[in-house]
């Protein structure tokens, strides 16, 4: 697996999250229906986007610590290849 921008995709996740957010409650508070109502939509809404960010996030958190690991351990293949050739010189 390849990760070159990992931030990127992070800063990623976060903006689809605050976007997917402000465009629940603009069509919420758009939609017919008492106040009420219009307000407990909106809270399970919000509720259901962070459970939903949260586990988005820890997954994409798991993806960064594997690739960091795996370049860790490509950067340590690498160095202990470089020793062998410059031993053999």
């Amino acid at each position: 697996m390849h990760h070159e921008d990992d931030g990127g995709t992070l800063n990623f996740l976060a903006g689809l999250a605050v976007g997917a957010l402000f465009g629940a409650a603009v069509g919420l508070l758009a939609a017919p229906g008492s106040g009420r109502r219009t307000r407990r939509k909106i809270v399970r809404a919000v509720e259901d986007l962070g459970e939903a960010t949260g586990e988005r996030l820890h997954d994409a958190s798991g993806e960064v610590r594997r690739a960091a690991v795996d370049a860790r351990r490509a950067a340590e293949r690498s160095r202990a290849r470089l020793r062998e050739r410059i031993g053999r010189s």
